[in-house]
Order: structure tokens, then C-alpha cells, then sequence
């Protein structure tokens, strides 16, 4: 497989904090794309576990066993997926990563906005959700999890939300990450 870091650069006002970098185990497209879909839109929950594997190998290939977070959470998804799912396909993937590295597993954050990013413009992508941390994650090293990164939108809003409550390291990992165009 591959490991790359995206430079994720937000063509947004207000993303100060610019640059940052996502690191995704593989690229969305053939079986990662199957399996991402098949656990997302088709509850098929057995793809959480081989996905979860690809992803913490990847971290451990470039960590190279340092990877001392206190915990590992991921980005919730909204109420209505929620509902709609019976699940949360992130927090499926990032319990399973916790299991395979030894990291404590905890729901650290809460999405204050409703709106989904599916089918959304990049440049409404890019306005991303809004989230707040949970002050456990106060001056710890916090590992996140996502099942796919497009324009990191998501992933931005999750590291200023932990950022804004003086996190101490807050790293970014997806199974895949969208092809280039």
C-alpha cells in the first residue's frame, strides 16, 4: 500500500492555522473504495476491521512505533447519518485502530453543525463542519480518525476545535484519501 501526507490548504479566510497535513493509509479507489462504501451506505460492518488494519499499519510504518497518544477518537458524523446508518462508520474504524495500537478509545468530540459534507461543493467542503472538544483531551496527545479525506475540511475544523482547548498534539489520519484532479 501507500502512506502519503496531504498539504491540505483551505482557500478560506480564516484558516490561519494553514498549512496542515492528513495522513492517509491509501488512496479511494478500488477495494479501500469498496470496502469504505460497503461499511458507510451499506452497514456492512465486517469492512470496519480490515480497514482499521490498513490504517494502523500505516501509522506504525511511518511512526515507526512512536506513536505515544493518549487517545484515539475520530469525527463524528451528523445526527441524521446517524439515524439514518444505525452507526458511525468513523467511530467503528477508529475503535478498531485503538484496539490494534493499545490506545484508549474515548468520543472527544461533539459536531455543533447538522450539515453533511456528501454531496457539497468544494468550496462549501471547505467551510467544513464546526465541532467542540471535550475538555479530556486538555494537554494530550490526540490521534483522529476518518474513513475518507477530500478537501480536509472536516479534519481541520476537528484539530481548531482541539487546538481552541490547548491540546497538545492533535495528528490526522484517513483510510484514503480522494485521487487528485
Amino acid at each position: 500500500m501507500f502512506t502519503r501526507k496531504i498539504h491540505l490548504i483551505a482557500q478560506v479566510p480564516d484558516r490561519a492555522s494553514l498549512p496542515f497535513y492528513v495522513s492517509a493509509a491509501a488512496v479511494f479507489e478500488g477495494n479501500v473504495r469498496t470496502a469504505v462504501i460497503s461499511l458507510k451506505y451499506r452497514n456492512e460492518r465486517q469492512f470496519a476491521k480490515p480497514l482499521a488494519k490498513l490504517l494502523s499499519n500505516a501509522i506504525l510504518r511511518e511512526r515507526a512505533m512512536n506513536y505515544d497518544f493518549d487517545y484515539v477518537t475520530w469525527a463524528p458524523t451528523t445526527a441524521q447519518h446517524l439515524r439514518q446508518r444505525g452507526m458511525d462508520h468513523a467511530e467503528l474504524i477508529a475503535r478498531e485502530v485503538g484496539k490494534e495500537l493499545g490506545i484508549p478509545v474515548k468520543n472527544l468530540l461533539r459536531r455543533m453543525t447538522h450539515e453533511t459534507q456528501t454531496h457539497r461543493s468544494r468550496q462549501q467542503r471547505l467551510l467544513g463542519p464546526t465541532f467542540r472538544a471535550h475538555c479530556l483531551a486538555t494537554g494530550r496527545k490526540v490521534l483522529v480518525v476518518d474513513d475518507v479525506v477530500t478537501t480536509g475540511a472536516t479534519l481541520h475544523a476537528v484539530r481548531r476545535a482541539f487546538r481552541s482547548i490547548g491540546v497538545e498534539l492533535v495528528e490526522c489520519w484517513a483510510v484514503a484519501a480522494t485521487p487528485s484532479r
